[in-house]
């Protein structure tokens, strides 16, 4: 998809119009969602992204780049928290991820914690996943023009977070056939 996903579900959250209007020059549309409801959200024969199609696309952007770029990707279980990371390094400076035009439309989209929206800077967040995800399905995306991780983690995932708890954008792709 080159728009994030509008589709209203339970428990998802919409921008009003003034918080589109102050943050206008984000381009900010699509809702954010509950990881609970990230399964049910696509439209029928579509799915969110996987960990391959992200390393697809950031391979794309640098063999389709006027400059010399050394990707580096890192996939790294972390020891201390157990959880698994793969980060997208060495494009900084190089790739402008939300520069108008970019082949996938991405834009700053902040997030959602708890009902309080944090306004977008450099970072776009969407659910995403992993096979070898350590939160069940709960894997996501931060892409920045500074590094890109995605990972999983029940840090401001549980119900129980309250004002914590985070939903972010979702971008879905075709499910091959």
């Amino acid at each position: 998809m080159l728009d994030n996903l509008e589709y209203k579900a339970n428990q998802s959250i919409g921008l009003t119009e003034e918080q589109r209007n102050k943050f206008k020059k984000f381009n900010l549309h699509g809702r954010y969602y509950h990881f609970q409801n990230i399964d049910s959200v696509c439209p029928r024969d579509w799915r969110l992204p996987n960990v391959q199609e992200w390393t697809s696309y950031f391979h794309f952007l640098v063999e389709n780049n006027s400059r010399k770029i050394e990707l580096h990707i890192l996939d790294q279980m972390d020891p201390e928290d157990k959880n698994h990371y793969t980060s997208f390094l060495n494009y900084t400076k190089r790739i402008d991820l939300f520069k108008k035009g970019n082949p996938l439309n991405l834009n700053p989209t902040g997030r959602i914690e708890g009902d309080t929206f944090s306004k977008p800077t450099t970072y776009a967040d969407y659910w995403s996943t992993d096979d070898k995800e350590t939160f069940a399905g709960k894997s996501h995306i931060h892409i920045m023009n500074a590094w890109t991780t995605i990972h999983s983690h029940e840090h401001n995932m549980q119900l129980e977070k309250g004002d914590e708890l985070r939903k972010f954008m979702v971008r879905c792709v075709k499910t091959r056939k």
